[in-house]
């Protein structure tokens, strides 16, 4: 998080204390101290505090919910997995490798590539995502410009292997998911966890609607992420931002309003993951990134560290019926 997002957060709480003190008719300090205690107790955050409406409930509710320490635990005990099939996820180009059964858009490798793959690729696509294969939170993602190509092909080759650049046709979205926000590819995040059997369990599901003018929909580049529910594809609440707002009903860069949408191909994105959760033997738990398109769907990305907000979102929590699959 920079610096600016993270005082303006930390403003965002205070403001929210300040109105809990207000509708309760108690000291600020209360509450904080309370967010405090549940942070020892539960392992959450102060934005999970709000998020979750811990302010609400008990302990015995507040056990439900996956908090921060919990997802750790969760994910120490069902990824412990090699190097080598960690790389199959952290890499993307890796990625788009293990997975290509899910992934149907045009992708190159520069370090993997020649300069006539190059050639070719750049013919075959007119709009074209430059991703950084190691990193992650959208760092880096850009489109390919003509300035990238000023000094000629051979030069950005060079360029693109040495800096291991993975590059990808820009995904054609669904109608729906492209009215949220034009500029980036709205992706639907699911939560699945693959009991001791084999059966992956679908846990929870969102779906992010890019900031303005952003090529990138997650909420680190001021996306928006709402509740979806899992049986029907339907977004079931308003949403949240990274920066602490809470209940955003229309998304705020282009005034659709969210709450009832539903999302196209719903039963494609949940038939995709469910499948895909079973190829990486070690992997249990995984957040996945899913660009909806008008004849399906396909993974963008996968996640073993996928945090827990955006899953309880719709205020149930998941800890229980995680750890009946772990």
């Amino acid at each position: 998080m920079g610096i600016g997002n993270y005082f303006r957060k930390q403003r965002v709480f205070r403001d929210r204390f300040a109105e809990l003190a207000k509708e309760y008719r108690l000291p600020a300090a209360v509450l904080k101290t309370d967010c405090f205690l549940s942070k020892l107790i539960h392992g959450s955050n102060p934005d999970q505090y709000f998020a979750f409406q811990f302010y609400k409930l008990r302990g015995r509710e507040r056990r439900r919910f996956v908090t921060k320490r919990r997802s750790e635990k969760i994910e120490k005990l069902c990824n412990a997995a090699p190097a080598s099939e960690i790389e199959k996820i952290a890499n993307k180009a890796s990625f788009n490798q293990t997975f290509a059964a899910f992934i149907h858009r045009d992708w190159l490798y520069a370090p993997d590539s020649s300069e006539n793959d190059l050639k070719e690729f750049l013919k075959r696509n007119r709009k074209i995502l430059i991703k950084p294969a190691n990193l992650t939170q959208g760092k880096g993602i850009r489109l390919l410009t003509e300035d990238d190509l000023k000094d000629g092909v051979s030069a950005f080759w060079q360029k693109a292997k040495e800096e291991k650049l993975l590059l990808e046709e820009f995904i054609r979205q669904h109608p729906v998911l492209s009215e949220i926000n034009p500029t980036s590819v709205n992706t639907a995040r699911i939560c699945t966890v693959r009991d001791k059997a084999g059966t992956v369990h679908v846990i929870g599901a969102s779906v992010r609607g890019g900031g303005p003018d952003s090529i990138v929909d997650n909420l680190h580049s001021a996306g928006v992420q709402y509740p979806v529910d899992v049986k029907t594809g339907v977004i079931i609440r308003g949403g949240n931002k990274n920066t602490g707002e809470r209940n955003i009903t229309v998304h705020p860069h282009t005034g659709v309003r969210m709450i009832g949408l539903q999302i196209p191909n719903w039963d494609a994105v949940i038939r995709t993951v469910e499948e895909a959760g079973k190829l990486l033997p070690h992997i249990r738990y995984i957040g996945w990134d899913i660009a909806v398109t008008e004849t399906g769907c396909e993974i963008i990305e996968a996640n073993i560290q996928q945090g827990s907000n955006g899953m309880q979102q719709d205020g149930v929590g998941k800890y229980r019926m995680i750890m009946q699959y772990v």
